[in-house]
């Protein structure tokens, strides 16, 4: 079964018709989604722990029937990721020194076992959220003014105030929060600084708890907001990209 997984794999990594290994694979944190191309496998993994997130994305270079290694381009940069198909339906992760590439908190959450994802259950829950508009709304507050942690975190309470009781604009907050806070550790990262406090992991995650509570939602409802953001934590990142964030 592993020679037929593995010559399945070496197939489609060629450029010979085969779709065993493309994919969503998931775990409880973190998603990788793969494609083939012709010598490899395009990747893209997120992963998101207490409102911390990885991010990471190339083309791994097959090194034998089952795995597919990557290495950045930038010779300084020592992350390398390896990609290993244990069959057509799982995959395993393993990385080293790719902190670059994490939030504080996010730290080796890309490693582990991925399953893959039915496509029709690739969500779990419906997308009535507009990832692109709450990502936006803090990269232009970020951007836009002299103290941008300051007026994106002025968005962000402006957000939690008009929620009501409405779970959905609750489940906006909490990707506006989460898309602060990639914000904030990607340019911190690049000025050698830790994030502004507002936007490290913890209080994150605390006002997103104490901003639910206060509006009446309880315990469950508010996993559930943010257990929906997190499985979707590529669209928020996709949003900032969209919004010019690089």
């Amino acid at each position: 079964m592993k020679k037929i997984i593995g010559l399945a794999f070496l197939v489609a990594a060629t450029g010979s018709y085969a779709d065993s290994v493309t994919g969503k694979y998931s775990k409880e944190d973190a998603v990788v989604e793969i494609s083939e191309t012709k010598g490899g496998v395009n990747f893209e993994i997120s992963s998101v722990v207490d409102q911390s997130s990885c991010n990471v994305s190339g083309t791994a270079k097959i090194i034998d029937a089952h795995r597919a290694a990557w290495t950045p381009d930038d010779p300084e940069n020592q992350c390398s990721i390896v990609i290993n198909f244990k069959d057509n339906n799982n995959l395993t992760v393993t990385t080293k020194d790719c902190f670059y590439y994490c939030g504080v908190a996010a730290g080796e959450s890309m490693d582990g076992d991925y399953k893959k994802t039915a496509s029709e259950s690739v969500e779990r829950y419906p997308d009535n959220v507009d990832f692109n508009a709450a990502a936006l709304m803090m990269y232009s507050s970020y951007i836009g003014y002299q103290n941008g942690v300051a007026a994106m975190y002025d968005k962000e309470e402006s957000c939690w105030k008009e929620i009501g009781s409405d779970l959905n604009h609750a489940k906006y907050c909490v990707a506006a929060s989460l898309a602060g806070g990639i914000i904030e550790a990607g340019y911190a990262r690049q000025e050698g600084r830790v994030s502004a406090p507002n936007y490290q992991p913890d209080a994150m995650k605390n006002r997103i708890v104490e901003r639910m509570k206060q509006h009446g939602f309880s315990e469950d409802e508010t996993n559930s907001a943010r257990d929906y953001v997190g499985l979707n934590a590529m669209k928020v990142i996709a949003g900032l990209a969209n919004a010019g964030m690089r």
